[in-house]
């Protein structure tokens, strides 16, 4: 894998990142590695099976407040242990979530390899 890697992102007064496609193409970088967006995307999975389940099971509505920690805690999980980054949460929460949910569909649809190629991210054997 190859990519020009940041260490942190960059903040909003920097006038760096001033539109979503400035961001999207930014949190795709800090995405890079397959195995961090494998963990963003189990954690979302079984974050929507616990929230059906929850349902499913007539619990109480208060119970499904603990659903989002199930992606989070994956998600955080693979920055920490492959990207070495932190999280675009913490800086851009409104676009992470956004950016979160639009990663997962462009990989069920099959459109991820191509945004992260315009991205600048190019992986070993070209599997994204």
């Amino acid at each position: 894998m190859s990519i020009d890697k940041r260490s942190s992102p960059p903040q909003r007064g920097d006038n760096q990142i001033t539109t979503f496609d400035q961001f999207w193409l930014h949190y795709l970088r800090e995405h890079a590695d397959a195995k961090t967006r494998g963990l963003h995307f189990t954690g979302l999975v079984l974050a929507i099976a616990l929230a059906v389940a929850l349902l499913a099971m007539d619990a109480p509505l208060y119970s499904l407040l603990v659903v989002p920690i199930v992606p989070y805690g994956f998600a955080w999980a693979g920055h920490f242990l492959y990207e070495h980054n932190n999280p675009t949460t913490f800086h851009y929460p409104l676009w992470s979530l956004i950016s979160y949910f639009r990663m997962f569909r462009y990989w069920l649809i099959g459109r991820l390899p191509a945004e992260l190629q315009r991205a600048g991210i190019v992986e070993a054997g070209g599997k994204h």
